[in-house]
């Protein structure tokens, strides 16, 4: 039975606490004074110290010196009123009383039992199974008692007693020290009970270790008793040193991939956002991350509503993939985002968080638009053959004998020939420039008849879609089923492209006989043309990226660009297009125009009658442009002299006097702003007009130039060109 020597000054004093002990199993002798408690001590038989907060410091720590000899002092709690400064290691409340003692020597005496029979573990064979050592040390002796599990957790197994240096040599030596120094200022002063260090195991393994310690005895004094109960924290620093390695190769791989995560709560409707993330995005991490609402008002205007539409259907279908452009948060510059993300659901099957990862593709989206225009290029390039070779029989034709002609092939309609196919050919050239810029309010936009441009796409087509039905041993069939519709206002070349292009999609997704209908709809305020198949259809996710740009089912076979462009004409012209499909079924596109009738017949451009006599200098380096234009203008009464540079033009004008001066841009030696800037700073009133083939890209951008009085494109019609000249001359 374990004694306890309780001491209380009063007579009457702590007697409540000694019957909870004596109640509690313990034997119990009572002193009232240090003096008398001292001799108890010395002899001998005591295990405990309970001293009443009455008994004087002085008192306390007298006794403990003059019980110096004791070996073990007995470890001290002291009682001390709730509330009251503790300045001992162990003071505790009278209500505490029994828990903290049991805290002591619980390991070392059992408790009592209440019934004689009932079964028990006490508190030493519980931190046994636990796995929980425990351990003691005398201040001042050399040696440390252990338990069986601290044995274990130390790498001495079998030792119950070990010396202080074979304890320090089983302590790692980077955590040697420090180990020493905070037991040390423990002892003496007091402080963190808690410890954490290292030791080596036999077979050079290295285990983590956390110890709580309980210093017994007055501080500053010898007689100093240390308890300390270890745990094996091994598993924890292994994962949490895992989860730390982890983490950093995660980050260098999406440093590495340009790869943001993210999180978010979908009940409270936060978000986490990995560094990356912050960093794609252009956002200060210490703002933290945005709701959806937010982020979303970043999101290019065009591709909110796909991404919006997106992560609604993710809830239903579990995942989501979305391809979209962003604003950064810093600079405002555009980065194309490819997400991907999945929902996570709680236990009752309702989504509680979105995960996902926002991969920066801006690069590689670069690339494939320049690998896309040179694929365009190359088309126009052919295209604009095909025209100067119109152009070049033309001309050969008008050069034979009226005689030796076909009959039609009048030198007017030759003529007419020539110019159409010269249109053609400089429309082609300004398509690379067209699928990347909105319509713009100058383009011309006359009447267009859909019911004509769905008859010559079926047209065009028809070679290519009977060849690869035959190549294919399939049977296809291409109907028209137009009804009248009012003429919209567009570009017919525009849209017979983009018709033609949905009909080779529709033949290239038969695998098997089928039919393609081509169909004309007036709404009350929409027109409709509609490509229909009934080929293999498209899934929900093809219907869904079909549109981007790039995005291709074909393979090597295909660009991506088609949709895509047709999107780009639509936009143009102030439309949409929509696309249903299932899956073995068929698919529809249809193209959906506003039913916005002219608000007045549309005139047939009339021919502007030139002004004449007018004294012009036309400077250009190419001498048959040069020498055309001179032959035009003074068909029209003008006086043209003409020169091929810079330098040359302004010795002219201080030999002669000019109403109006025409340049090119690009020219060598001195370039066409240089010359008009030089001309303007000396002739300050003269009017000048830059004739340039990049003209429709300037005026595109209403970029002006010094001395630079209106900007005109190459190839320019006749007509275009009297009107410029009479426009300036007007206001000079």
């Amino acid at each position: 039975m374990p004694r306890i020597l309780y001491i209380a000054p009063n007579s009457d004093g702590g007697q409540g606490d000694s019957l909870r002990l004596t109640d509690a199993g313990f034997d119990v002798v009572h002193e009232r004074t240090a003096a008398a408690a001292t001799e108890r001590l010395a002899a001998g038989g005591v295990d405990l110290i309970v001293a009443q907060s009455t008994l004087a410091d002085a008192d306390l720590s007298e006794m403990l010196w003059a019980s110096q000899t004791c070996s073990p002092i007995p470890p001290l709690v002291r009682i001390c009123a709730a509330g009251a400064t503790r300045r001992y290691p162990v003071d505790t409340t009278a209500a505490d009383l029994l828990e903290t003692i049991a805290g002591i020597i619980g390991d070392r005496f059992p408790g009592p039992r209440t019934t004689a029979d009932e079964p028990h573990i006490d508190l030493a064979s519980a931190l046994e199974l636990a796995e929980v050592g425990t351990c003691e040390w005398d201040v001042g002796a050399d040696h440390v008692r252990l338990t069986p599990a601290a044995g274990e957790l130390l790498g001495c197994p079998g030792r119950s007693i070990v010396s202080l240096q074979e304890l320090s040599a089983l302590v790692h030596p980077d955590d040697l020290r420090h180990s020493a120094l905070h037991l040390g200022r423990l002892v003496q002063q007091g402080g963190d009970p808690e410890l954490e260090l290292r030791t080596v195991m036999p077979d050079g393994r290295h285990r983590w270790l956390q110890c709580r310690c309980l210093v017994h005895g007055v501080p500053n004094s010898l007689a100093r008793h240390v308890s300390a109960v270890i745990l094996d924290r091994t598993m924890e620093k292994r994962n949490a040193q895992q989860r730390e390695s982890s983490l950093r190769l995660l980050e260098a791989a999406e440093r590495i991939g340009n790869i943001g995560s993210w999180r978010w709560d979908l009940t409270t409707n936060e978000a986490t956002w990995s560094p990356e993330l912050y960093r794609i995005c252009g956002r200060d991490p210490s703002l933290g991350p945005v709701d959806l609402h937010e982020y979303t008002q970043h999101v290019h205007p065009e591709d909110r509503k796909r991404l919006a539409q997106a992560l609604a259907s993710s809830v239903s279908e579990g995942s989501y993939e979305a391809e979209y452009r962003l604003n950064r948060f810093d600079d405002g510059s555009e980065r194309t985002f490819l997400a991907r993300g999945e929902v996570q659901y709680d236990a009752h099957g309702k989504p509680s968080h979105h995960l996902g990862a926002i991969i920066d593709i801006s690069q590689i989206r670069q690339v494939q638009r320049l690998e896309a225009i040179g694929t365009m290029a190359a088309g126009i390039a052919h295209d604009f053959n095909n025209s100067l070779t119109v152009i070049l029989w033309a001309a050969h034709l008008l050069g034979r004998p009226v005689a030796n002609r076909l009959p039609g092939m009048s030198p007017e309609h030759l003529a007419q020939m020539i110019v159409d196919a010269a249109k053609g050919a400089s429309q082609k050239v300004d398509q690379l420039r067209q699928f990347y810029r909105a319509h713009e309010e100058e383009d011309e936009m006359p009447p267009v008849d859909l019911m004509e441009v769905a008859q010559e796409a079926i047209g065009l087509t028809r070679p290519r879609w009977l060849e690869q039905a035959q190549a294919a041993g399939i049977t296809l069939q291409v109907k028209a089923d137009l009804e009248p519709v009012t003429p919209i206002k567009g570009l017919a070349h525009e849209l017979r492209e983009a018709v033609t292009n949905l009909i080779l999609n529709a033949a290239d997704a038969m695998s098997s006989s089928g039919t393609i209908v081509i169909a004309t709809r007036a709404r009350s305020d929409q027109l409709l043309l509609t490509v229909s198949d009934t080929g293999d259809g498209m899934s929900e996710e093809t219907r869904m990226r079909c549109l981007d740009a790039f995005y291709t089912t074909k393979g090597e076979h295909g660009t991506g660009l088609g949709l895509a462009m047709v999107q780009s004409t639509m936009r143009r012209h102030g439309g949409c297009l929509e696309i249903e499909s299932q899956p073995h079924v068929g698919t529809t596109i249809s193209l959906i125009f506003p039913n916005r009738l002219p608000t007045a017949e549309s005139p047939v451009p009339s021919t502007t009658e030139p002004v004449s006599g007018i004294r012009i200098l036309m400077v250009d380096d190419e001498p048959e442009v040069l020498g055309l234009f001179i032959e035009l203008l003074q068909l029209d009464g003008h006086h043209v002299d003409g020169v091929e540079d810079g330098a040359s033009a302004l010795d002219r004008l201080t030999t002669a006097t000019y109403d109006l001066v025409f340049v090119d841009r690009a020219m060598p030696v001195m370039s066409g702003d240089q010359l008009a800037a030089a001309i303007h700073e000396r002739y300050p009133e003269l009017p000048i007009i830059m004739l340039t083939g990049f003209g429709k890209l300037m005026n595109s951008h209403e970029q002006t130039l010094r001395g630079v009085t209106h900007i005109l494109a190459k190839p320019i019609q006749l007509n275009d060109l009297r009107q410029a000249i009479a426009q300036v001359i007007g206001h000079s």
